[in-house]
């Protein structure tokens, strides 16, 4: 995701009036209040002040992404798509931001700079991201979706695989170590794969 392909706010909505609709910007200002207030309790959590993420719509999302996270400038996006913001508000907007500040998370606790995460990205290394983040989304963070709001599992193939080596790490290990993930990954998919060959 780059600047060009994205309309991106940071604190004033007003920068989107006459660009889009206003129940769009207006959807934008709950999310950033919830992009605050989840920030801050996964801080509490973890015991690290994460720094704030920005948040912004964008415009060239594949309609089938809801919401994705910029490493590079810590940015939550939204899809601007009128059918994909419905979808989100008011039911699973929630479990979306939680999902990707877990990876803002990841991003701020992995012991790699951000350019050799990008130089070194994986198939491997997305599914335990994105299994890092399904996880602490649907169990750790769990509490902090509003009771009767949307908060399952994806089908996603890569999330499933993702989350079951999460589980696996909870399973063996201390639950705690899920938060060292980004900084053990690669330990982890030796000894989940040493595992699943003594399993079958």
């Amino acid at each position: 995701m780059n600047l060009i392909s994205s309309i991106n706010i940071w604190e004033r909505s007003q920068s989107l009036t006459g660009v889009c609709p206003q129940w769009k910007i207006d959807y934008l200002e709950i999310a950033k209040e919830k992009t605050k207030k989840y920030n801050r309790d996964i801080s509490e959590i973890v015991g690290i002040k994460l720094p704030q993420p920005s948040i912004g719509l964008s415009f060239m999302n594949p309609k089938k992404v809801m919401a994705s996270y910029d490493s590079l400038f810590q940015r939550i996006y939204l899809n601007s798509s009128k059918e994909l913001l419905e979808y989100l508000f008011p039911e699973n907007i929630d479990s979306t931001l939680i999902h990707e500040l877990s990876h803002h998370l990841w991003r701020n606790t992995s012991r790699d700079t951000f350019i050799t995460q990008l130089l070194t990205i994986t198939k491997t290394a997305c599914i335990w991201q994105e299994g890092f983040a399904e996880f602490l989304q649907t169990n750790f963070f769990s509490d902090f979706v509003p009771k009767g709001m949307s908060n399952g599992l994806s089908h996603n193939k890569i999330y499933v695989e993702g989350f079951n080596r999460l589980a696996y790490v909870v399973a063996f290990k201390d639950p705690k170590e899920v938060f060292q993930v980004p900084v053990k990954w690669k330990q982890f998919e030796t000894e989940y794969q040493n595992y699943q060959k003594a399993i079958h």
